[in-house]
């Protein structure tokens, strides 16, 4: 299996990976609860706090990542 081929999923998995420590990270703030740092999480922008926005967007981009892993990795498991 040739060099770019084994390796095109891993810029997916670093992104998925990226956004799953961002997760933890902002799970980490809201737990700690700094005023500071609640006031902007949960600042409204209309009915929809950044909270929210962070929340969906990150969790979006791990699932997204991974499934771009997977059709990746499954797609060169079954070409090779």
């Amino acid at each position: 299996i040739s060099e770019t081929r084994r390796h095109k999923g891993t810029s997916w998995f670093r992104v998925g990976w990226s956004a799953s420590l961002a997760l933890l990270t902002l799970t980490g703030l809201r737990m700690i609860s700094w005023h500071a740092v609640d006031k902007i999480l949960f600042a409204s922008l209309g009915p929809i706090h950044l909270n929210h926005v962070l929340d969906i967007g990150l969790a979006a981009i791990v699932g997204w990542s991974a499934v771009m892993v997977a059709r990746r990795t499954l797609g060169s498991a079954r070409s090779g």
